[in-house]
């Protein structure tokens, strides 16, 4: 662009903007993802109550941020468990740039990172599509298209599954430029107007992407309709087929998808017990973030880029990790303290690849009388076996250094574990979580009182590490 003889730059969104300040009351602590139209940055928001929150700064004269602003009053308006709140929004200028921007919760992570690890177990297939039913009810009962359904805008917040909502449409009217359509997008998307049916089609998309890890192939110019693979389990594979409909009048509905989920058969068990998927922490999630030209997605081993150049998939808003960021490390980060007074059996060393975790026996041989017996003279518990957490190859990646986190579990007469909790969560979520699973499968001889096994309480420290894995209990009670 040319200006009096002199090139002049074009506007963009950049990811230096941040330790800027939008609107003279939100500093751009840390850039999370974005495109030169629109980027994505970690704010604080005063509340009430206070919080990390994230903020969506888009070109004032973007087609789409105007598409998006025009929702952001009804969507204000909005109260449900299932739709991420929208703190604020307003106009700025910043170097110039003439900015739209809508504040938002900070997601604590995606669906999009679970995906980059594992597929979903039909189990939690289930407990995750219910909600976005229910959210997409809501949007639509009140004259709102999602419009940007897929994997990375499906969060979670303090275990409660939320879509996004900064980047909503109004049903019907033109919903800004669509340069290049991915496979969420419904055919009828490139003409501008969006309906509820097009939900419906990404809704689909990310059927086929919760048990393939990728959305479905189609060649929009060969093929009638995408394929849904013979993997994908029932009643979700008839859903996909159902949605997946080019013509939107012969897809299924919001309501049609939930009788088919009703009637279902139970589901078993997976083998091995997991929390839902929305337990993968957030350090793993912003790790997995890449950027593509004109837009953002999330990309991982093995599966190419499925936003095109251009294309309007907005970037997850997942906080960043706390290690190595703006933000102070949680207290349980510290180092490893020295071993505790309680026998125990040595730390094990990383359990590396798998999807399991695997028991480790505690080392056999006598225990010194100084370490077995408590200060009233009777014998003090002792770990008989610990589980160590199993942690996937893809996730080992993302470790930077040592971290820890801490469960509290209480032990029964027998020396079984009959209750544990996160004590100390330290800056990831989703390792604390593996720490938990491996926490319920320890055993531990019983401390004695009154010549009798008597219940415990114990505290387990798990350290992460790129190269080990270990752990330190402590028995805390009695």
């Amino acid at each position: 662009m040319h200006y009096n003889g002199h090139t002049m730059e074009r506007r963009a969104v950049r990811a230096e903007w941040a330790g800027r300040v939008a609107d003279g009351k939100f500093s751009l602590i840390q850039w999370l993802g974005g495109s030169d139209r629109c980027g994505v940055f970690v704010t604080e928001w005063e509340g009430p109550p206070p919080a990390r929150a994230s903020i969506v700064v888009s070109l004032a004269d973007d087609a789409d941020a105007r598409a998006h602003a025009n929702c952001w009053t009804p969507a204000s308006a909005l109260s449900h468990p299932n739709l991420m709140r929208l703190l604020h929004t307003g106009q700025c200028t910043i170097d110039g740039a003439a900015l739209l921007y809508a504040v938002t919760e900070l997601a604590e992570e995606n669906l999009a990172a679970v995906l980059a690890v594992r597929p979903l177990t039909p189990r939690e297939a289930r407990e995750t599509l219910a909600p976005i039913l229910d959210a997409l009810a809501c949007l639509h009962a009140h004259g709102l298209v999602h419009g940007h359904l897929h994997p990375a805008n499906i969060t979670a917040i303090d275990d409660r599954l939320r879509l996004s909502t900064a980047s909503l449409h109004l049903a019907g009217q033109p919903s800004g430029h669509l340069d290049a359509p991915s496979a969420y997008d419904a055919p009828e998307a490139a003409g501008g107007l969006l309906m509820p049916a097009a939900d419906l089609w990404s809704l689909g998309a990310t059927l086929v992407e919760m048990f393939t890890q990728r959305p479905p192939a189609w060649d929009r110019a060969t093929q009638p309709a995408p394929e849904v693979p013979a993997t994908v389990p029932e009643p979700f594979h008839r859903m996909a087929r159902g949605c997946l409909q080019p013509d939107p009048q012969r897809r299924l509905t919001v309501a049609q998808i939930r009788n088919l989920l009703a009637p279902a058969a139970p589901i078993p068990a997976a083998p091995v017990a997991r929390k839902s998927w929305w337990r993968l922490g957030a350090a793993m999630a912003v790790a997995l973030v890449a950027l593509a030209v004109g837009g953002v997605v999330l990309l991982w081993p093995g599966r190419p880029s499925t936003a095109p150049a251009g294309s309007q998939n907005l970037p997850s808003q997942t906080s960043p990790p706390e290690t190595g960021g703006r933000w102070k490390p949680s207290p349980s980060t510290r180092a490893l303290p020295p071993q505790p007074s309680a026998p125990e059996s040595p730390p094990a060393a990383t359990e590396r690849g798998g999807t399991t975790s695997r028991q480790v026996p505690a080392a056999a041989g006598p225990v010194s009388p100084e370490r077995a017996v408590a200060a009233g003279g009777e014998p003090r518990g002792a770990v008989v076996s610990r589980v160590m957490p199993v942690i996937p190859e893809e996730a080992a990646t993302t470790i930077r250094g040592s971290f820890q986190s801490s469960i509290r579990v209480e032990v029964d007469r027998q020396g079984n574990v009959s209750g544990a909790a996160i004590d100390a969560q330290g800056p990831s979520h989703y390792f604390a979580a593996l720490a938990l699973d491996a926490a319920r499968q320890w055993k531990f001889r019983p401390p004695q009182a009154g010549g009798q096994s008597a219940a415990s309480v114990w505290i387990l420290r798990f350290q992460f590490a790129r190269g080990a894995t270990q752990a330190a209990a402590e028995q805390v009670s009695p």
